[in-house]
């Protein structure tokens, strides 16, 4: 009987979440910029521009609202 081969540490490959973006905003505009230039293809694309949309709102609002 031949012995399995050792698991392998697997590699995420998912796409990180908008919270994440939320938290790193900068890297978050530079993966938008990256997705408008065609440099970037991933899923990230979407959550990264869900990010901008949500921190630019918050900042909108503590403007508008003084806070």
């Amino acid at each position: 009987m031949a012995a399995a081969p050792p698991p392998t540490a697997a590699v995420s490959s998912e796409a990180r979440g908008t919270q994440y973006f939320v938290a790193n905003i900068d890297e978050a505009r530079q993966v938008v910029a990256g997705c408008r230039d065609g440099s970037v293809r991933s899923g990230e694309c979407a959550t990264a521009e869900e990010a901008i949309i949500k921190v630019e709102a918050q900042e909108r609002r503590k403007r508008f609202l003084g806070n």
